[in-house]
C-alpha cells in the first residue's frame, strides 16, 4: 500500500506582518529579532502580527532574552501559543543558519511541536524552514 506524501505547508503574512518585517531589516544596522504572531488554516500558516522583544544584538549575532520574552508575553498581553515564529536579519551576511541561529530556533520551540525559522537580509533573500520536534523539514 503506497502513503501519499504529506504537502508541505505554506507560509504567507498577512501585509502588514510583510511589511514591518521588510521595515526592520531595512533599517537595522545590526542583526535584529522578531518574533511573529501565526494562525493556522487546513496547509496554510500565516504570519500575522510581527513582535520586537528584548534583545542582545551586534553586527553578528542576535538573541532574544528570556526577559524580553517574558516581557512580551505579559506586558503586551500575547498569547503564548500564537508565537511560532522567529525572524531575524543578517544585515548584508547570507541568510544561511549559523550554530548560533540553531540553538536559538531550539531554545524558542521549547515544547512547541512547530516553529517557523526565517533569516533576511539587505539584499532582499531570506530563508525560510518549519522545524517540527526539533527537526527542519523545509
Amino acid at each position: 500500500m503506497e502513503v501519499p506524501m504529506p504537502t508541505m505547508p505554506k507560509i504567507l503574512f498577512t501585509e502588514e506582518a510583510w511589511r514591518r518585517l521588510q521595515a526592520l531589516v531595512e533599517i537595522s544596522d545590526v542583526e535584529c529579532s522578531m518574533l511573529g504572531e501565526v494562525e493556522t488554516k487546513d496547509n496554510t500558516l500565516m504570519v500575522t502580527k510581527i513582535h520586537i522583544p528584548q534583545q542582545t544584538r551586534s553586527a553578528a549575532f542576535t538573541e532574544i532574552t528570556h526577559d524580553g520574552i517574558f516581557n512580551l508575553l505579559t506586558q503586551e498581553g500575547i498569547d503564548p501559543s500564537k508565537i511560532k515564529a522567529w525572524f531575524h536579519s543578517h544585515v548584508n551576511m547570507g541568510v544561511s543558519p549559523s550554530a548560533r541561529d540553531e540553538q536559538q530556533i531550539k531554545d524558542l520551540m521549547n515544547d512547541a511541536e512547530w516553529f517557523i525559522r526565517g533569516i533576511w537580509n539587505k539584499k532582499g533573500e531570506y530563508s525560510l524552514s518549519i522545524h517540527w520536534m526539533g527537526c527542519e523539514i523545509a
